[in-house]
């Protein structure tokens, strides 16, 4: 079953789903790294201390998760809003051909006033139809000119959001990279005590089974997998 293509809001909504659930994570990550403070200061309090580290990796590898998501996102984002201009862009170029024909034809038959139309005319029923005919381009000339400068005002807004729909993503890159680095250096934080404590991985899987270390994050985990 071919998946349904998502709109510019689909997937506006699925950023502010995600931002959301980034701020949950660092206010996580937040109260960790004060624990861990607090824990550090203290003496004997290794294994208590281990329960905080293995808690601020679990939510570092949620923030790269939800960071590699929110980037794909913003590149979906960029290529409609690249799509789009490429359409106003292209509409705009036909209208302005349109435009400039029109104005051609202003330009040619401007010096023909009513006087010259009616004494050119076989009739005065000719003279009518000429004459609502030079109206109706130029009414056409006028709506068209309207458009015209609706089209510049879309490009113009469009290619703002293209110029900080890239900005957020790579500021986003920027934080997904912080993040990589901090998890790697909280890992060997992490294999450090726990050499000190002379445990290995099944070990401490057993042993911090009960305080839920490795589940801490798990309920958000369920929330952000659907994105």
């Amino acid at each position: 079953e071919v998946a349904e293509a998502r709109t510019i809001f689909d997937i506006e909504d699925e950023l502010k789903a995600y931002k959301s659930e980034l701020a949950n994570v660092q206010a996580e990550l937040a109260t960790i790294t004060k624990n861990i403070a607090e824990l550090e200061g203290k003496s004997g309090q290794t294994a208590e201390l281990l329960v905080q580290y293995q808690a601020e990796i679990e939510a570092l590898e949620a923030e790269i998760i939800l960071r590699n998501g929110t980037m794909e996102s913003y590149d979906l984002k960029r290529a409609q809003v690249i799509s789009e201009i490429a359409i106003i862009r292209e509409d705009y170029e036909y209208r302005m051909a349109m435009y400039k024909k029109l104005m051609q034809f202003i330009y040619e038959n401007s010096d023909a006033n009513s006087f010259e139309l009616l004494f050119s005319s076989d009739n005065f029923s000719d003279f009518l139809t000429r004459r609502d005919h030079y109206n109706d381009i130029m009414n056409a000339a006028n709506a068209l000119l309207k458009e015209i400068e609706i089209s510049i005002s879309d490009l113009e807004a469009n290619e703002i959001e293209l110029a900080e729909t890239q900005e957020k993503y790579n500021d986003y890159l920027v934080e997904l990279n912080r993040a990589k680095l901090e998890m790697s250096k909280k890992k060997k934080e992490f294999e450090t005590i726990a050499a000190e404590l002379n445990l290995n991985s099944g070990e401490l899987s057993e042993k911090y089974k009960e305080k839920n270390a490795k589940d801490i994050v798990e309920e958000r985990y369920q929330r952000f997998r659907k994105f």
